[in-house]
């Protein structure tokens, strides 16, 4: 394989792992036979996370917003982005983590927002009602969601 810019890693549901980076780049890699099959058809972007959502969907974090890859289709979907409303505070999205409950906590290059699968409605999370504190940066690369239910953010 030749040199990648690699961004992410994450476990599949079947013991794979998929792997995303830039331009474009997605592959299911399984390590029994340490061979890696490259998804195509992916749009010029880059990919930042990945989580795997059931057999067949892949949420995918991007630098054009939240994107959804049915693998049974190949189709490719924006859920969310800056033209959706309401509307990401970015299309950069850097960090993505799913909670307890389903949705989707996403980190742009603009702020914080949640995403609910469910409802397909999309709540920034970037005002001072929310985060009376403040985020010491708006750029958001990390979350950790603890045991008891709080979402921990890096910026």
């Amino acid at each position: 394989m030749a040199l990648l810019d690699l961004r992410c890693i994450s476990p599949g549901k079947d013991g794979s792992f998929w792997v995303g980076g830039t331009n474009g780049v997605l592959f299911r890699f399984f390590p029994e036979t340490r061979r890696y099959h490259r998804i195509p058809g992916v749009p010029l972007t880059t990919i930042w996370e990945i989580i795997s959502l059931n057999d067949s969907i892949l949420a995918l974090a991007t630098i054009n917003g939240l994107m959804a890859l049915n693998l049974r289709s190949g189709v490719f979907t924006t859920l969310a982005d800056t033209r959706t409303e309401p509307a990401l505070p970015a299309n950069i999205i850097m960090a993505m983590c799913r909670d307890a409950y389903g949705k989707f906590w996403l980190g742009t290059s603009a702020g914080l927002a949640v995403y609910d699968p469910h409802t397909r409605k999309i709540e920034s999370l970037v005002s001072e009602s929310f985060l009376p504190q403040g985020l010491p940066e708006y750029r958001i690369i990390a979350f950790l969601p603890d045991r008891n239910g709080l979402m921990w953010i890096g910026t």
